[in-house]
Parts: structure tokens; sequence; C-alpha cells
């Protein structure tokens, strides 16, 4: 890497995810996170302005099964998202649009994505996605549920771990990873619900910035897991600092990744 490379690299200015919407009716569109803010007066213009209709299948032996808990995903599924949503073209003109995603669990297996019978496969707008690489919009869409995945297997009388990912509120959802201690992170927010006290943890690592510490206080986050499971919807919802989680990893000797301080780049 020579001075050039260097200098690029610390003058990059941070730019958002895109999204784009290819469509048959308008021209390829990039809707971003679904809103964008307005160079002149800072005002919210959201392209994705209401979702009219969404629906999850999962797909088994090439078949769409329909899901009734929309939010929860296994990640030896693989699942096929249908949403339809009216969203703002040139900022004035409001077009009403049929997205398809086809989400693929971290584990699952490589099929068949079959459409519905009653869609064209020639015209239909599909985007494909894996699980740990979704774009953010597809979170927005689920925000009422919150998306949560879990491990397959999954037995509501042991304890669980779950990774809070997302920058925003409206982009939150929790992965589930191994109940281990070294899966923590000091820069991260952790739901762990242990089935033997009747509590879900809100887990929150010493370094997480304030912008996310926010973020995480208004999501309730503890409801969300608790609502997919029907033997922890009287859980209590506790938070928890680091350093006070070893009563729950119990004879757990291993480390997690600590940052003591915040690193300063200036």
């Amino acid at each position: 890497m020579n001075t050039c490379d260097i200098i690029q690299l610390l003058n990059k200015q941070y730019e958002e995810p895109s999204f784009v919407v290819n469509s048959l009716n308008i021209d390829s569109t990039n809707v971003g996170r679904g809103f964008t803010k307005d160079p002149k007066d800072k005002k919210i213009l959201n392209y994705i302005v209401q979702t009219h209709s969404l629906s999850v299948s999962q797909i088994v032996d090439d078949k769409l099964v329909p899901v009734e808990s929309i939010g929860a995903f296994v990640n030896t599924n693989t699942y096929l998202v249908h949403w339809t949503f009216t969203m703002v073209y040139e900022q004035m003109e409001l077009i009403l649009e049929n997205v398809f995603f086809y989400w693929k669990g971290s584990k699952a297996p490589k099929g068949l994505s079959p459409l519905p019978p009653d869609v064209d496969n020639e015209t239909a707008i599909v985007n494909r996605i894996v699980q740990w690489s979704e774009p953010p919009v597809f979170f927005h869409l689920l925000e009422e549920k919150r998306m949560v995945v879990f491990e397959d297997n999954f037995d509501p009388s042991s304890p669980h771990l779950f990774i809070v990912l997302g920058e925003l509120s409206k982009e939150l959802h929790l992965y589930e990873v191994s109940f281990m201690k070294k899966n923590l992170r000091s820069r991260g927010v952790f739901v762990i619900a242990v089935p033997q006290k009747k509590i879900i943890y809100i887990w929150k690592g010493s370094q997480i910035t304030n912008e996310l510490d926010a973020v995480v206080k208004g999501a309730c986050l503890g409801n969300t897991v608790r609502n997919y499971v029907d033997s922890w919807k009287n859980f209590e919802i506790l938070e928890m600092k680091e350093t006070e989680e070893d009563i729950l990893f119990e004879g757990d000797t291993s480390e997690y990744w600590h940052v003591k301080e915040v690193c300063n780049y200036s």
C-alpha cells in the first residue's frame, strides 16, 4: 500500500447501503435503506410509503408452505417473503410494487426456489439474500414483528444466546449463536434467555456506542424474543452489564473479545 492509497482510505466518506428495485414499470431505483435525507433541509424522505401486504412461506420439498409467525426464521431453512408496497418514484409519483425475497439460512441446503403459481416467473422482481448479508431495507419490512433467527432443533427449556444486529431501530434483528461466553463482545448487545431463572437478560457490552445504547433502550428486545416462544411469555426482562455474565455461564472459562477502551484514531 502506497501513500496515496492510505490518504484515500482515510478520506473515504461513509456510503449508505444500497438496494435497487428493478421494475417493469420504472427505471431501476435505488431505495437504499428505504429513506434518505434531503441535502437542503435535512428532512427525511421516505421511498417506502406504505406496506400493503407481507407474507412468508417456508420452502419444504420444493413447495411453498405458509408461515404464520412472520419474523421467526430458522437458520436451516429457506423462505420466500412476498412484499407489496407503495414506493415514491422521482420524489413525486407513487408506484405499487411487488418484491419477492428468497432468504436462505446460514445452514440451509441448496434447492429449488419456487414462486406462487399465480406469479409470472418472467416478470417477478426476485431478490436472493442469505443470512448475515441482508440489505437493511429487508428488516424495515419486518419491523413490526422484528426478525429473530433461531438455531435448528430449538429447545425452549435450555438457555439461549442471541446477538443483536442493526444500526437503526427499524433494522434491529437477532441471530441465535451458540450459548458460550466466548461469543459475547464488549462492543455488542446480546439477548440471553435463561428458562431456569425465567428471566431474559439484555446484556450490554461496556464499549457499545451511545447511539446503539439509545436504539436498544427503545426497542423492547426482550419482548421480541418472549413473544416468539410460548413458554417464555411470562419471563421477567432485566438488563445486565458486562462482567456480570459469569453467573449465567457457570463452568465456562473461555474468554471473549473485550475492548478495554475506545480506540482513538485521530
